[in-house]
């Protein structure tokens, strides 16, 4: 190892004190030292970027439940679930809103997808406007959604394939 100086201990190996080529660094140990030290460099690196995401993470995730007790406080939330069942139960069948309804206990994720599906996000925003509609005209929809169309969705989120 002509580039290395310092003080040998015998037939180990070890440096105790090196400078590299350019002789501005000074370390401590063999090659196979430098290259452990970078190992644990970079893992020292992933777990400070991991920590920090968590850190983000946890910040985002607080955010978000303390925007939901405000909603939730005023009572934001339960309205606009209230108001959604009531027009759902205008908009669809009764044996459909009765299977919607299971649906939605035992399978909350496709119950909401399916929420989606017949509920786009501009409609929730206008969900005073069609229950006033109703209101209004003392019924619903002249043609309700029916059971199987709902069995058709659900079995569209499913991805169920076949009859």
């Amino acid at each position: 190892m002509p580039h290395l100086k310092g003080k040998y201990k015998g037939k180990t190996g070890k440096v105790v004190v090196v400078e590299d080529l350019i002789g501005t660094e000074e370390l401590s140990g063999t090659y196979e030292g430098r290259k452990h030290n970078w190992k644990v460099i970079k893992r020292e690196k992933l777990i400070r970027k991991d920590i920090e995401n968590k850190a983000i993470e946890a910040f985002r995730k607080k955010r978000e439940d303390e925007l939901r007790a405000v909603l939730v406080d005023q009572g934001y939330v339960e309205d606009i679930n209230q108001k959604i069942g009531t027009l759902l139960t205008w908009v669809l069948m009764p044996d459909a809103f009765r299977y919607m309804c299971m649906i939605y206990a035992t399978e909350p994720k496709i119950g909401q997808e399916m929420m989606t599906h017949l509920m786009a996000p501009m409609d929730v925003k206008r969900l005073d406007e069609y229950l006033d509609a109703i209101r209004t005209r003392g019924h619903g929809p002249k043609k309700r959604i029916t059971l199987a169309t709902i069995v058709k969705l659900e079995r569209k989120i499913k991805k169920i394939k076949g009859r």
